[in-house]
């Protein structure tokens, strides 16, 4: 009676931001001419038209300055293959991520890539006919013998061996504001796959 999603959606949340975020980038920026700690509650007084006109400075000066506000995310409901791309960034970026040593994924989701989709909505090219039907079956027999793995008494650390990269995982993502731009540059990008695309 397994019946997984195959298609589920992701979930993104902000967890948490850098409190007076406006004003600690333009803070930061300004110390170069003003170092003291008083120059925060001189910045915070500032009118709003001030603080945006500065940011809109900002945006074509070094960006130095924005790593000192940070954004931590949940991510819920994405593919592991996801996951091992999201992590290959490395600086200015924390994971803590699901783990499959310690859950049992018994009946897990999985993503569905879109040329296997019958509801094809992202791709131009049509869906490959049958394919559906194929990747569902696979991914049911995974979780059989997954299953018959750990009734058998093999640790879960042991039984994930057999579960496929596009299962469904949940992961926290902390990145500072520059590193978050500069992922964008990249990630948005037309070339880079569909999930991450729409994550970010």
């Amino acid at each position: 009676n397994w019946m997984p999603n195959p298609y589920p959606c992701f979930i993104v949340t902000l967890l948490s931001v850098t409190p007076d975020a406006m004003d600690l980038l333009i803070f930061t920026k300004n110390t170069r001419l003003s170092m003291s700690a008083k120059g925060m509650e001189e910045v915070k007084a500032w009118p709003l038209e001030k603080k945006l006109a500065e940011l809109e400075y900002m945006l074509g000066t070094i960006q130095s300055s924005w790593e000192f506000v940070e954004y931590v995310f949940m991510i819920e409901g994405v593919s592991r293959a996801f996951t091992h791309q999201l992590v290959r960034h490395r600086v200015g970026v924390a994971f803590a991520q699901q783990s499959q040593r310690a859950v049992d994924m018994t009946g897990f989701d999985y993503v569905t890539g879109p040329n296997i989709e019958q509801s094809n909505s992202f791709d131009q090219r049509a869906p490959i006919v049958g394919a559906q039907e194929i990747y569902d079956a696979v991914m049911e027999e995974i979780n059989r013998g997954y299953q018959a793995l750990i009734q058998h008494g093999v640790p879960l650390q042991d039984a994930r061996g057999v579960l496929p990269t596009n299962i469904c995982t949940n992961i926290v993502f902390k990145a500072n504001l520059r590193t978050l731009h500069d992922m964008a540059l990249k990630r948005l990008c037309v070339k880079t796959q569909g999930e991450f695309q729409d994550v970010f």
